[in-house]
């Protein structure tokens, strides 16, 4: 293996653990230090191919991101039932690698926190944009791919309401499907008051 190759290589795995450090510990503990010990890589790895810590932070939730716009493109689209596109749509938010909802929670507590940095708040508007086109690619089958703005904010807000209460995820789903069908309704001008 050649040296760029290797120096490419322990970058890579450099980038890995320091999301590994941000996934379970979040911002604020992603420290070189930490990275290195995660990585298992001296110090001074870190610190040659990241100069400072706001530049490793962005590594890593860059990589993160483009995990995550990889695992959503690959959620297949439903039919038209709209129960089964509320599975879909919870997917898009709810990572399979967050089983558990204190670790939902984690996640959207670490999303929250990062907007205070301006570029890594660019790099969740980017997100938000392509988390935005997977809501309307999955909306197709139920007519409201055009909605997709409004859902995606309606999911965020589903998402965080299940967070602080008691149901499980099919209810979170179910919540969801709901309403996903009066919105179909509304569109189609059959609302019951």
């Amino acid at each position: 293996m050649t040296r760029q190759a290797r120096g490419r290589e322990r970058r890579a795995a450099i980038v890995a653990a320091a999301g590994r450090v941000l996934i379970r510990d979040g911002v604020a503990a992603l420290t070189h230090r930490a990275v290195a010990a995660e990585a298992g890589v001296p110090l001074g790895s870190t610190t040659y191919y990241f100069a400072d810590r706001p530049e490793l932070v962005r590594a890593a939730v860059t990589e993160l991101l483009a995990q995550e716009r990889e695992r959503r493109a690959g959620v297949a689209v439903p039919d038209g039932d709209p129960s089964r596109v509320a599975e879909r749509l919870t997917a898009l938010v709810i990572p399979p690698a967050f089983p558990a909802r204190s670790e939902v929670a984690l996640l959207y507590e670490r999303l929250a926190g990062a907007l205070r940095d301006p570029e890594l708040a660019l790099l969740l508007r980017a997100d938000a944009g392509d988390l935005r086109l997977n809501v309307a690619r999955l909306l197709g089958p139920i007519g409201l791919e055009e909605r997709a703005d409004m859902v995606a904010s309606l999911l965020d807000g589903r998402v965080i309401q299940w967070l602080g209460g008691e149901g499980d995820r099919g209810e979170l789903d179910a919540r969801v499907a709901d309403d996903l069908r009066w919105l179909a309704a509304a569109g189609r001008g059959n609302l019951r008051s």
